[in-house]
């Protein structure tokens, strides 16, 4: 999910108007009046001497409200779910719900509690404030946990279509940018994503994923694609995964 560019030429972010004036929708890379998206990832694996075999299966649904921003999230990876709620402050900070899933016995333990407690509202809800720069073409996105503590502040960058062209992300604001990790994109005449890279918190490609046999519908969103990936010596993997989306529209 990510181009790289040449030059990042840090803006003044200034605080003015603190609500969400760009909605969920295109931080998603997605357009027209979404309701539900349903994507299914599937990883296939070239073993030496045999076809590919289906490895994982991962799948994520998105619920949209009328304005574009998200509503309810859920996602299932092999055994484990999970399912987040969304909603908007007076202040126009989104609020994120973690629903506290019970463990599936059957999957791996999950993470604990970081310094130990239990998983009560203060762990489960997540606040995200927003600013912007004065051009709308740079939004700081900075997350806390409802005791206030820090998780992690992500920064997304805009083309002059609306598109997101890079995203990074840091720990704390005292961080370096990108100190946590960094994504750049790369989309078509169409505006569909075409090429991601990622990059470590030094600068230096990690990887490289193209995406290639693309569909559209009608609202000019993918529904579905293929994507491999190469190291940082263009050594492509023996692994494709073909995504599949279905989107529904109000």
């Amino acid at each position: 999910m990510k181009i790289l560019l040449t030059t990042f030429l840090s803006v003044l972010l200034v605080p003015q108007s603190l609500a969400q004036s760009k909605p969920d929708k295109y931080l998603n890379d997605l357009r027209g009046t979404v309701h539900t998206v349903r994507r299914t990832d599937t990883v296939e694996v070239k073993e030496t001497g045999k076809p590919l075999k289906t490895d994982n299966i991962v799948e994520f649904i998105e619920t949209y409200d009328r304005q574009g921003n998200l509503a309810e999230k859920k996602s299932t990876a092999g055994l484990n779910l999970q399912q987040s709620v969304f909603s908007h402050d007076g202040q126009g900070r989104r609020i994120e719900k973690m629903a506290d899933v019970p463990p599936n016995p059957l999957a791996p333990p999950r993470p604990a509690v970081p310094g130990g407690g239990e998983r009560n509202a203060d762990f489960l809800t997540l606040i995200t404030t927003y600013r912007y720069d004065a051009e709308k073409r740079q939004l700081e996105a900075a997350t806390k946990r409802l005791n206030g503590q820090w998780l992690w502040i992500d920064t997304y960058l805009f083309d002059e279509k609306g598109w997101v062209i890079e995203r990074a992300r840091k720990d704390k604001p005292e961080d370096a940018y990108g100190s946590r990790f960094r994504f750049v994109y790369k989309h078509d005449e169409r505006g569909v994503q075409v090429e991601s890279a990622s990059y470590t918190a030094e600068g230096k490609l990690q990887e490289k994923t193209g995406y290639k046999d693309i569909s559209v519908d009608s609202r000019g969103n993918w529904i579905k694609r293929t994507a491999t990936t190469a190291d940082t010596n263009g050594k492509v993997r023996d692994m494709t995964v073909t995504s599949i989306r279905e989107i529904t529209y109000y």
